[in-house]
């Protein structure tokens, strides 16, 4: 994500990020951090507040059996439960985190999704929910994984001495195992 500590901000809104709601507010905030110089502080209203960052992403590159992995992090602070949380739209569905405890301290809050078949786009999402809430967002963090997967020819001739299997598909630095020539 481009600005994703909510370092740059001017003419009222944050470089990246677009501020969508009925009387939404947001503000650099300077003195209340959890990373670098400033975090952003958004204030919801009547409606549901988001700021969101679209990803440049070419659908046709997922459009396979197996899909890349999105990961987002945030970084959120609430004083109020249910009042923060963040989401990833990728257009033909959203996905959502759980929502902040209130417990007044900054808290990681995580997805991990799979990129699904309909995919149109990837948008990084910080909610607040309606009702003068404020949430302070800070140290954003979105990436997408290729898995690589490999079909096995049905004649192997002379070569390779060792065939090895991945234990956990969805972990591609994860633990490979030997094949049984048996």
């Amino acid at each position: 994500l481009i600005n994703g500590c909510f370092e740059t901000f001017s003419s009222g809104a944050f470089a990246n990020w677009t501020l969508a709601g009925a009387s939404a507010a947001d503000e650099k905030e300077t003195s209340f951090i959890f990373q670098g110089t400033s975090s952003a502080k958004i204030t919801s209203a009547s409606a549901n507040t988001t700021i969101t960052q679209g990803v440049d992403f070419d659908p046709t590159g997922y459009q396979t059996q197996y899909r890349g992995k999105v990961k987002f992090r945030v970084w959120v602070y609430a004083t109020a439960a249910s009042a923060g949380r963040i989401q990833i739209d990728f257009g033909s569905e959203t996905v959502s985190s759980g929502y902040h405890t209130g417990t007044h301290r900054w808290e990681k809050l995580e997805i991990s999704q799979n990129v699904p078949s309909g995919a149109t786009k990837i948008d990084a999402i910080c909610n607040v929910a309606a009702g003068t809430n404020v949430v302070y967002f800070d140290a954003a963090y979105l990436s997408v994984n290729n898995i690589m997967r490999y079909e096995l020819p049905t004649t192997i001739r002379n070569w390779p001495t060792q065939i090895l299997m991945q234990d956990d598909p969805e972990d591609f630095y994860g633990n490979y195992y030997p094949i049984s020539p048996d």
